[in-house]
């Protein structure tokens, strides 16, 4: 992995617990659950590992499943 890719995977990693924690604070409104899912899509993007990239795909069809349920 490049620095750059890290750096990256920081970043979203990072950007994804402060909206997750804003998420819940919030009574989980329905457009923060949908950029955590697009989040996550972009980690499994930038991610080599292949059990890795499985993971973040899961956890962003679950954001994205609960994106679905709470839209208005």
């Amino acid at each position: 992995m490049t620095p750059m890719q890290n750096d990256k995977q920081h970043v979203l990693s990072s950007a994804i617990d402060c909206l997750k924690a804003r998420n819940y604070a919030d009574g989980q409104p329905a457009c923060l659950a949908l950029v955590i899912s697009r989040h996550y899509r972009l980690l499994a993007e930038s991610c080599a590992e292949n059990h890795q990239q499985i993971n973040y795909i899961n956890q962003s069809s679950a954001w994205f499943s609960g994106y679905l349920k709470n839209r208005a």
